[in-house]
């Protein structure tokens, strides 16, 4: 179950009345097509007149300020958001209490190809943060705006302790590519890339990456805290041909649902390249499958996978596949019962009981023996405490 599925698709209500913003681009477009007066104070008077328009019209301005709190509607849809995490699971993953313990706030905002993206940050109580990028003109068919991306990191530090960024490459719809470069620098206020300048609060900043340029970041003090060479951008990531099935489907492993005695199987076939091609085959006719390469000899790739939900008398599989070298897989429990895996092919499918859903017995560690009987591998499950 993926407890960061359910925080994707937070919606936000439109915060402008109608005819506000179309009334305000008008009155601009009026002031800049006088010519009483230079253009650079044409230019100035008619935005200035615009915002005044704007503040009279409504009080949310679409700029919205960096460093102070989100609108309310979109704070308490990530509120919401993060109070149904773990709702209806059949084993709680979290570990803290899914609760916010203040604002979202504005973190950081860039312009982009695409429009104004803002950084969302909103703190959790017991220790972490969401974060989400939030694209202003991505709307729903309602015309609503979407906001999704991001995720959250409960019970960790709110705000990492190294300077650091990552990379993120888009596409427009009208196929305009594009990579954003997202990060945090620990103490600054302000971050220079190249000759553009953005504030950043709360450490956290995002930008559009135009090339090869210098990041800097400074403190209150304006001392550096970091500073490096940012990569130019790529091209557009290519997209290989999805691997098909190049022989028939075979069954490596089949069993029986604890409950129902429905058959449960999974199926395998060569793919191309070296990639194996796999159908988890369920009772009503559901099924999952996918292709793609064999774990590494001594990873465990297997994980929880929740059919239904706790009203609806769900079940909970494990299942996936291990690496070549194991040739023997345990289960562990809270209680310290040790269960072994039935294994076919190198892959494994597992139904949890009921009863052990519950405290102080639910499934913790698979563990991987080799032909020596040898632990070669261990895997936590995201139950375990």
């Amino acid at each position: 179950m993926d407890e960061l599925a359910i925080l994707k698709d937070f919606r936000l209500e439109d915060a402008s009345p109608d005819g506000a913003r179309e009334h305000a681009r008008a009155a601009l477009q009026d002031a800049m097509n006088r010519r009483r007066l230079p253009r650079r104070y044409a230019v100035a008077l008619a935005f200035a007149l615009a915002t005044l328009l704007v503040a009279g019209a409504y009080a949310i301005v679409r700029e919205y300020v960096i460093g102070g709190a989100a609108p309310q509607n979109v704070h308490e849809q990530i509120a919401n958001g993060i109070e149904r995490i773990g709702v209806g699971g059949l084993i709680p993953y979290k570990t803290t209490p899914h609760e916010v313990s203040g604002l979202t706030r504005i973190a950081a905002a860039a312009q982009t190809p695409h429009g104004r993206v803002y950084l969302l940050i909103t703190p959790l109580r017991g220790g972490g943060q969401c974060r989400f990028d939030w694209f202003v003109r991505d709307r729903l068919p309602s015309g609503k705006p979407l906001l999704g991306g991001g995720g959250c990191e409960f019970g960790k530090p709110s705000r990492p302790r190294e300077f650091g960024y990552g990379y993120e490459s888009m596409t427009t719809r009208d196929g305009h590519f594009f990579t954003l470069v997202e990060g945090y620098a620990p103490r600054a206020v302000r971050v220079t890339i190249g000759h553009r300048h953005f504030r950043t609060p709360f450490g956290w900043f995002v930008a559009l990456l135009k090339g090869p340029e210098l990041i800097t970041a400074y403190d209150e003090q304006r001392r550096v805290v970091g500073q490096e060479t940012l990569k130019s951008p790529g091209g557009p990531p290519s997209r290989p041909a999805r691997p098909k099935p190049v022989g028939p489907m075979h069954a490596v492993l089949v069993t029986k649902t604890r409950y129902t005695r429905k058959e449960i199987r999974v199926l395998v076939s060569r793919g191309a390249e070296g990639y194996r091609c796999v159908d988890l085959s369920l009772p009503a006719g559901m099924s999952e499958s996918g292709c793609g390469q064999s774990p590494p000899p001594t990873v465990i790739a297997v994980h929880p996978n929740q059919i239904g939900s706790a009203h609806t008398n769900g079940m909970l599989l494990l299942w996936g596949e291990v690496g070549s070298r194991i040739v023997r897989l345990e289960l562990r429990f809270d209680d310290g019962r040790v269960v072994p895996m039935p294994l076919g092919g190198h892959f494994t499918l597992y139904q949890v009981a009921h009863e052990d859903y519950a405290a102080g017995r639910r499934p913790r560690e698979l563990i991987g023996r080799d032909a020596t009987n040898r632990i070669i591998a261990r895997e936590r499950l995201p139950f375990a405490r």
